[in-house]
This record gives C-alpha cells, structure tokens and sequence, in this order.
C-alpha cells in the first residue's frame, strides 16, 4: 500500500532553509510507521520548484493526470520508503 501526501507549504520568507525537508522526512516517517511502501503525491508541473525538490527527494514521476476537482494536469509522483 502506499501514503499519500496532499500538501507541503512553507512560507517565502522560510524556503531554502531545511523547513520543507524538515516536513518531508516527518511525512517519510509517518509513512514508514504505518506499514505503507510508497509515499506519493500530487504537484502542479508548471511549479518547477516543487517538481525539483521532489525529484532531489528522490520521488519519480509515474503518471501525469488530471485533477477531478480543477480539470488541471498534474504530475503523479512517488518514492518507496
């Protein structure tokens, strides 16, 4: 099975200083802690700064689709823990 994670936010003013992993490695653990074997998730692919720190995270990117709620495309993307 595997854990889906709906959002990581952090302030402008607090990015590029370890908040973000910081949430990211919590969000791994949590996870891991439940049994699950993937963590995936959902991001905007025009937000090139997410898209990046998820990849340097080490998630993959396994489908692109579209949202139910918006109709907007989204990248599918996941690690296994």
């Amino acid at each position: 099975g595997a854990a889906y994670m709906r959002n990581i936010v952090v302030k402008p003013e607090l990015r590029h200083r370890g908040v973000g992993m910081a949430l990211l490695d919590h969000a791994l653990g949590v996870a891991r802690d439940m049994y699950r074997k993937t963590l995936a998730l959902r991001v905007d692919p025009a937000n090139a700064p997410a898209v990046a720190f998820y990849r340097k995270a080490g998630f993959t990117t396994v489908a692109t689709v579209v949202s139910k709620k918006s109709g907007k495309l989204r990248l599918l993307m996941s690690r296994e823990l």
